[in-house]
């Protein structure tokens, strides 16, 4: 059975993290990044919801593949706040993809590797994918070169 899957990324393009950019210092020493991006991650449950017509406005949608750069380390934050901003119906079709911990490759680079790897692991088709929809133009280009998709650059 063909499914409809939508890629939709969250920092940015559905979550307004502008209250936490300046928790990362603009060029970050190698000793201090961790503990910038920690306190950068941790805020993520303060963010407001934004764009969120963007999850709804493609028609009935089997699976929302949420991928994210934020680590794996995060996901308990990261679920509570999709549990908190999305509706409720909704959160069981999520899959949310995140970084593996000790990933340092580029976003667009890991994006599409996650989304291969899920892909494959559940015996889908990148032509079920309907849209992906991210803010970074690297990742929607990846994505469409990879996948064959539309895309969609959104964000706050």
């Amino acid at each position: 059975m063909i499914k409809r899957l939508l890629i939709i990324d969250v920092d940015n393009c559905i979550s307004d993290d502008k209250h936490r950019h300046d928790l990362l210092p603009p060029q970050p020493h190698e000793s201090e990044e961790f503990d910038a991006f920690e306190r950068y991650h941790l805020a993520c449950i303060y963010d407001e919801p934004v764009n969120l017509g963007q999850l709804y406005n493609n028609g009935p949608i089997d699976e929302f593949l949420v991928v994210t750069a934020m680590p794996q380390l995060y996901d308990d934050l990261r679920w509570w706040w999709l549990k908190r901003h999305l509706w409720k119906g909704t959160i069981s079709r999520i899959r949310l993809l995140m970084r593996p911990n000790s990933n340092t490759m580029p976003s667009a680079q890991l994006k599409v590797l996650l989304v291969r790897r899920y892909l494959l692991d559940n015996h889908r088709d990148a032509s079920e994918i309907i849209l992906a929809i991210d803010d970074r133009d690297d990742v929607l280009e990846a994505y469409a070169a990879e996948f064959g998709c539309p895309t969609k650059k959104v964000q706050i």
